[in-house]
């Protein structure tokens, strides 16, 4: 069943009377369960979907267009009260740099206690109990239950905020950048822990990351932002072996493998794109070595193979993947 359905969301951020189009026109569903990974540069405008989703948007944000359906419920209509109750309860986040996201001058345990208090209303006893069972479950002794951020290491102060994301069972979880800043190894543990939740809880997620490999290792479909547009969509498998956008293919050649013959990592030329006076056309025209006159028309959505699907005009040429980036 579908959870989360977003329809031709647009966001705009005011800016000395110009409008900042920092998503614009983006659909997506997410099944119960399952996990969607949104992948793309810093601004492309993933952070800003997320925000839209929680309804968190800074004072100058606004959803000017769109629905963004939880269980059938648009959210973007809904008062602030009824959003209220929504947040944490119904969607919680991990939110992208815990040391900022924690509040320095309380212990950890009240920070993870607060929203099941204001949620569940439960007394102080039984609140105790269950964040120590939250501390528990992933992975944390109870000894740092009172502890302050700064006493804690950065992969410990993430595993505070999955569980506090976790305190009050919601349905969908979004991790903003879960892993970002710390060590492979601290991250792999962070992924496996999350995973580990997920099957245990069976909650829905949402992974925001510019980071393919852990997109990869956590998501069974995957959404390719870039300039507040998704330009290629598709399950992990088929995106990641048979890439149909020129972002997409640049993209994966600028992470390692671990397989395969060895190459030089490429490197896309170029900054993206200005969204307070974005151009016509294609948005990654200016980038891409692929570009053709026909690129400064806006590209159709081409469906490739089931729900995989990339807007390039030329998704289906059998000679995309053999384009060029710097390497």
């Amino acid at each position: 069943m579908t959870l989360l359905d977003i329809q031709d969301l647009a966001t705009y951020y005011e800016l000395e009377g110009d409008s900042v189009k920092a998503v614009d026109g983006v659909s997506f569903s997410l099944e119960r369960g399952k996990t969607l990974g949104l992948v793309g540069e810093s601004g492309c405008g993933k952070t800003s979907v997320m925000l839209s989703i929680l309804r968190l948007l800074p004072e100058n944000g606004k959803i000017v267009r769109g629905k963004i359906l939880l269980d059938g419920r648009d959210l973007v209509s809904i008062p602030e009260d009824e959003m209220r109750e929504i947040r944490w309860k119904k969607i919680s986040i991990v939110f992208q740099n815990a040391m900022n996201a924690l509040n320095p001058v309380f212990k950890v345990r009240d920070q993870i206690a607060e929203p099941i208090i204001a949620h569940e209303g439960l007394s102080k006893q039984e609140t105790e109990r269950k964040v120590s069972s939250l501390f528990e479950l992933v992975g944390l002794p109870s000894s740092h239950m009172k502890s302050y951020p700064h006493e804690l290491s950065g992969g410990m102060k993430q595993r505070v905020m999955i569980a506090m994301s976790l305190a009050c069972n919601p349905d969908l979880v979004i991790a903003d950048e879960p892993v970002t800043a710390l060590d492979v190894v601290v991250q792999d543990q962070i992924i496996q822990k999350i995973k580990e939740m997920q099957t245990l809880r069976n909650f829905s997620m949402i992974v925001v990351s510019h980071d393919i490999s852990v997109i990869a290792e956590t998501c069974e479909s995957i959404a390719v932002m870039y300039g507040g547009r998704i330009f290629e969509y598709g399950d992990s498998l088929s995106v990641f072996h048979d890439p149909h956008h020129p972002y997409t293919i640049g993209l994966l050649g600028s992470f390692p493998t671990l397989r395969g013959a060895k190459a030089k990592l490429v490197s896309i030329e170029g900054n993206p794109p200005d969204l307070l006076n974005p151009q016509k056309g294609c948005l990654f025209q200016p980038r891409c070595p692929r570009a053709e006159p026909i690129c400064k028309t806006r590209p159709p959505k081409i469906s490739v193979k089931g729900d995989h699907f990339s807007e390039c005009h030329f998704a289906l040429d059998p000679e995309l993947r053999k384009i060029q980036f710097v390497r």
